[in-house]
Order: structure tokens, then C-alpha cells, then sequence
């Protein structure tokens, strides 16, 4: 019957205002997490709900390894696709490159190209230069960039 709520059916943090509030000033809502910085400023960035309890114990494969049968672009437009989310979604510079760096680790661990992947995260950043009012797009990149060592990723027998 429409109205009628089975208990445990919607979780109690889904029931407070269609996000989820956490204690320490956080909210949730689908994949956007609010909370209070430092500085005293709400900001915004990516929420991943299979990150936390009860999801966190179930293995989840997010993306396509290189060699499935579906096409390079399709794979590769993954990275693409998630710089535009996480541009929207997060609110600071170091939000942002957070999420690009752990995307571009799964994605090497996946044996996609680094050159490839690279190359999606400098043109994004350099068609976008006004993200995070940021000084230099080259920094921006370079701190997406940084420290990942394609040799690290070899494909390993």
C-alpha cells in the first residue's frame, strides 16, 4: 500500500531530510557530502556510499578492466567523465585532486595507459582553467599527476 513504511526498509539517515546527517556537521545526499572546513566555510565534495557501513564489506568492481570487451572509449571516457564530476561536485582544489589521484591509481591498477590517462587530466585542466581560481592549470595538473609512477603498474603475470 502506497504510505505504508516497513521498518529497516529506509534507513533512518535516508529519512532525515533525503540525506544522511552525521554528527560531526556532515551531510550526505546521494553522491555530494557537505561539511564544515577548518576555515569555517561549508564546502562540498564526492561521496561514495559503497566507501562506508554497511557497503564497505562487499567488493564492488567500478570499472572495466582494460582487456573486457567493451570499447577503448568507452573505458577511457571514464576518466573524462568523472573530471566533470568531480569539478561539480567538489568545492576545493584539494578535494578534486583527491579524487583524480585515487581514479587514476584504479585505473593504472587496471592496466590502462598512463600516457592516455594523463594526457584526458592536463586537456580537462587546461580547458578549464578558472577551476579553483588557480594560478597555473600546470599546477593543477602536476598536483593530479604527481607521484604516480606508470612502472609501478606494469602488468604483472
Amino acid at each position: 500500500r502506497a504510505g505504508v513504511r516497513a521498518p529497516g526498509l529506509v534507513p533512518i539517515r535516508i529519512q532525515r531530510l533525503h540525506g544522511a546527517e552525521k554528527t560531526d556537521g556532515e551531510v550526505t545526499y546521494l553522491d555530494l557530502e557537505i561539511y564544515k572546513h577548518t576555515d569555517l566555510n561549508h564546502h562540498t565534495t564526492v561521496y561514495n556510499k559503497k566507501l562506508h557501513p554497511p557497503l564497505d564489506k562487499i567488493k564492488h568492481i567500478s570499472y572495466p578492466h582494460i582487456e573486457s570487451s567493451i570499447s577503448r572509449t568507452a573505458k577511457y571516457g571514464v576518466m573524462s567523465s568523472q573530471l566533470v564530476r568531480y569539478a561539480r561536485l567538489c568545492s576545493r582544489k584539494e578535494s578534486f585532486v583527491f579524487h583524480t589521484r585515487a581514479l587514476l591509481t584504479t585505473l593504472l591498477e587496471k592496466q590502462y595507459r598512463f600516457e592516455k590517462l594523463s594526457h584526458t587530466v592536463r586537456a580537462f585542466i587546461f580547458k578549464h582553467p578558472y577551476l579553483f581560481a588557480c594560478r597555473s592549470s600546470e599546477g593543477l595538473a602536476i598536483a593530479c599527476l604527481k607521484g604516480l609512477d606508470p612502472k609501478e603498474y606494469v602488468r604483472r603475470s
